[in-house]
């Protein structure tokens, strides 16, 4: 059990990777896609302890998604401001969700019955995270971008216009 969780955790790290870079040359091939479901799979059906598992394999695909957003996400975002802030919170928000995806088709059979059972919606899920995770750091900043943005659209707007 040791050695798959293990397994999981460095597939899912290249996932990640690989799904962040959109200039990667690495790959994340169909093959290692089933092998990593297959591990949830496994862990979550096996004998004994199931439920135990599941939650085991919960915790271990939102950790993937809130290190994913403290580690890659929040950092750059942190270091911009204006426009370039208002661009890149976007960009990685259709990042995350392309991230978040594809972490999830790994952990489908878990989902699937998981938040059934805890009543959760993934969509709902998603976004909270990251609220909790990106957006309520950095708020003030996002809410400043874009509003120096319209005002700089109106500015822009007025002087064409007259």
């Amino acid at each position: 059990m040791m050695k798959a969780c293990l397994e999981l955790s460095h597939g899912l790290e290249k996932l990640v990777r690989v799904t962040d870079d959109p200039y990667s040359m690495e790959e994340f091939t169909a093959d290692e896609h089933i092998k990593l479901y297959t591990i949830v799979y496994d862990l979550c059906t096996a004998k004994g302890n199931c439920r135990e598992m599941e939650e085991v394999m919960y915790d271990s695909f939102m950790e993937t998604i809130e290190e994913y957003l403290s580690e890659r996400v929040l950092p750059p975002l942190q270091r911009m401001q204006g426009d370039e802030l208002a661009q890149q919170f976007v960009t990685k928000w259709f990042v995350y969700k392309d991230v978040y995806e594809k972490v999830s088709h790994i952990f489908y059979y878990l989902l699937r019955s998981f938040m059934t059972r805890k009543i959760l919606d993934p969509a709902k899920v998603r976004t909270q995270l990251f609220y909790d995770g990106v957006f309520k750091e950095i708020h003030q900043q996002v809410v400043g971008a874009a509003i120096s943005m319209v005002g700089s659209f109106f500015h822009v707007w007025s002087i064409t216009t007259n």
